[in-house]
């Protein structure tokens, strides 16, 4: 029978986003990862525009190796979940909408950090009490 909390396989798929939230994050600061070619314009122009600030890219890469970090060491993985909630969805409707080729990773991801909502649901619920 089929367990949203089975061990081994929550044990199996922490490591697995946490690592591929390490391996992408300091991919962003070092870029030892090939590039996936080039993007569309309107990619271009919306990825160019959050590199143009200056802070935005060190500070997201700089979340997705912490809360990496949090799933590979087992440290408070509930809240990394939630942490990871809208930088995955940005990341996700990014490819989506405008490089939806290259999302492969973002799409693991996303259904990666929505299988860790539904583990930890019942922590979150008591978030929601009045």
């Amino acid at each position: 029978m089929f367990s949203w909390n089975n061990k081994k396989l929550v044990l199996v798929l922490r490591l697995l986003l946490g690592a591929i939230l390490v391996v992408f994050g300091l991919n962003g600061f070092f870029g030892f990862l090939p590039s996936l070619g080039p993007m569309s314009a309107a990619a271009g122009n919306f990825f160019g525009a959050i590199a143009a600030t200056g802070y935005f890219l060190p500070v997201l890469k700089s979340f997705e190796i912490l809360i990496g970090l949090m799933f590979l060491f087992n440290r408070a993985v509930p809240l990394a979940t939630l942490m990871l909630v809208p930088i995955s969805l940005n990341i996700t409707l990014f490819h989506l909408a405008l490089a939806p080729a290259a999302g492969g990773a973002a799409y693991a991801v996303a259904i990666l950090n929505l299988y860790f909502v539904l583990v930890f649901k019942k922590k979150y619920m008591e978030l929601l009490k009045a």
